[in-house]
């Protein structure tokens, strides 16, 4: 197929998925990656598809196929840790945050994803370092990050006693 041919395959089934139809957008992204097979752009719509009709275990391998066609791409990386985080594979997701910030991307959302990963994993005092540099780039993530400030983890049980006990 031409360049022409793949951008509107590419663009079909970002369509789609950007209206919600995500049968859809997985289908045409399927088509498109049976012509295009090393198109991150269909990699990443069919893993953002399939992520929203919650099939997230299928939606990262889809992300990291993509990041991997296009590791230069911040936001597609971010959009692979968002998934690692979902899935609560949690050390990975941060080890990709920090991959991230050390190749160069180091803007407010990728502070904000490792703050959020690390506050997960208990270590609130280097998320919160994490977190203040995100809002200090991104005022409009003041809300997100209280959020995540809120949020239990599982330090916030140490000491508590069974209920079975």
């Amino acid at each position: 197929f031409t360049p022409d041919h793949r951008r509107v395959l590419e663009m079909t089934a970002d369509t789609l998925l950007k209206l919600g139809r995500l049968e859809d957008a997985t289908n045409a992204a399927r088509r498109g990656l049976l012509s295009s097979p090393s198109s991150a752009s269909l990699s990443r719509t069919l893993g953002a598809a399939l992520f929203e009709n919650q099939r997230r275990v299928e939606a990262e391998i889809w992300l990291a196929r993509a990041t991997a066609l296009a590791p230069q791409v911040g936001a597609l990386r971010l959009s692979h840790v968002s998934v690692l985080f979902a899935l609560a594979r949690l050390e990975e997701a941060e080890t990709k945050c920090r991959a991230l910030i050390l190749d160069g991307h180091d803007g407010p959302d990728a502070r904000f994803w490792l703050g959020r990963v690390l506050w997960s994993l208990s270590r609130h005092d280097e998320a919160g370092r994490h977190l203040d540099q995100a809002l200090a780039g991104q005022p409009n993530l003041a809300r997100d990050i209280e959020f995540v400030r809120l949020s239990i983890t599982p330090d916030d049980f140490a000491g508590l006693a069974s209920p079975h006990s």
